[in-house]
């Protein structure tokens, strides 16, 4: 049985006598705390004081050769209340503090074995991270927000009242590409991009590459044949001999003779683009003229096809490369000419086949037939004519 200091209670019947007399209980100072083994010659209810940390215990138990000793002293860590967001301080009752979760979105489970809480969110709806394209997930900051930047043409605006968030674009969408003839929209946020002319495309990833099908000339041969020429880095120069000028614009490429040491005529080619002059509401379908120019000579071809031809109106070409020199020859030009009507005409209405272009000035033609209704001398008009009027000719002319 544990020793028990009479002194304390004066029970001994002859304290009156001295013996065992009612006295303070023992009080115990040392530079630690007291241990386990800290029984002997000690009485239940002695006091110990850490004279170091100023901690004081109490001896309450003196079992199997083992002492208790309880501390009876605040320490500094101790948890004498809890504090929420809002409500104030929380102090314990019987020693406890309860943490309790609202059951619908928290849940906090103890285990006293391991004197652990664990605090679990019940609501699956609850975002507890976000995870971006790179970078891993993201966790709310003590505050529990996430923040939402945008960069790059993006803008993000939230509205707490309604609790949304807007994901702008501040950098418009290119949504109109132009090429050298017409443009191309994305249709449903698809461009398509085909190949022609021995050209196919093909696409992987963000990759567009354009294959040549056919053979591309690699090599050029001059004419009369005094050597070959290739290109470097895709290009090919034209070098000026004696005598001459080299000059280029758009698809042309010009030659010309400046005089002296018997240098060759001006060469060049080139396309141009034919019209009719006196039909304004004539709507085209094609327009496409070429030609080549030897010296003075120029060698023309054209095609011109047109609908919504206004009635009584002559066929007037223009648009040619280079001005007539009406001087050089009794008829300004020799050219034959192809007019179809792709409507079948009325009664009395001839197709005309054989045509000649004449001119009195500038690049301007009038088309004149032979054909019955027209005399030689007549100019072709379009009275009685609709749907589509198709024209083609090639021939020369001086310049």
């Amino acid at each position: 049985m544990a020793r028990i200091n009479q002194r304390l209670n004066g029970l001994n019947p002859l304290s009156y006598l001295g013996f065992d007399a009612v006295e303070p209980t023992d009080f115990i100072k040392k530079e630690r705390d007291p241990l386990t083994s800290d029984f002997n010659n000690f009485y239940l209810g002695t006091w110990w004081l850490n004279t170091v940390t100023n901690s004081l215990f109490y001896l309450a138990a003196l079992e199997n050769g083992s002492a208790t000793w309880v501390s009876a002293s605040s320490k500094s860590g101790l948890i004498e209340t809890l504090t929420g967001n809002e409500g104030g301080a929380v102090p314990p009752t019987a020693g406890n503090i309860n943490l309790v979760g609202d059951g619908s979105t928290i849940d906090i489970a103890g285990n006293p074995g391991t004197s652990t809480l664990t605090m679990s969110a019940i609501d699956p709806n609850i975002i507890s991270s976000l995870t971006g394209d790179t970078g891993g997930p993201i966790n709310p900051d003590d505050t529990g927000n996430i923040n939402l930047i945008g960069s790059g043409g993006i803008s993000i605006a939230g509205n707490p009242g309604t609790s949304t968030l807007t994901i702008s674009q501040t950098t418009p969408t290119q949504n109109t590409y132009n090429t050298q003839s017409g443009s191309a929209t994305p249709a449903a946020g698809v461009l398509t991009i085909n190949g022609a002319n021995g050209l196919s495309t093909t696409g992987s990833g963000n990759t567009v590459t354009i294959i040549a099908t056919g053979d591309i000339s690699s090599s050029y041969i001059t004419s009369p044949a005094t050597g070959t020429a290739i290109p470097a880095a895709g290009v090919i120069t034209f070098t000026a001999g004696a005598n001459t000028t080299i000059s280029a614009a758009g698809s042309s490429i010009t030659v010309n003779n400046t005089g002296g040491g018997g240098g060759g005529p001006t060469y060049s080619t080139g396309t141009f683009t034919p019209s009719f002059t006196t039909m304004g509401g004539a709507v085209y379908s094609t327009q496409f003229g070429n030609y080549v120019q030897i010296g003075s000579i120029v060698f023309i071809h054209l095609l011109i096809e047109a609908s919504s031809i206004p009635g009584g109106a002559n066929i007037i070409i223009q648009g040619f490369p280079f001005a007539i020199n009406a001087s050089k020859m009794t008829r300004p030009c020799t050219m034959n000419a192809i007019l179809n009507n792709a409507i079948t005409p009325a009664v009395g209405v001839f197709k005309y086949s054989t045509m000649w272009l004449t001119t009195t000035s500038g690049t301007i033609w009038t088309l004149s037939g032979s054909t019955i209704p027209q005399s030689s001398t007549s100019t072709v008009n379009t009275n009685g004519m609709g749907g589509i009027i198709s024209v083609s000719a090639s021939g020369f002319y001086f310049i």
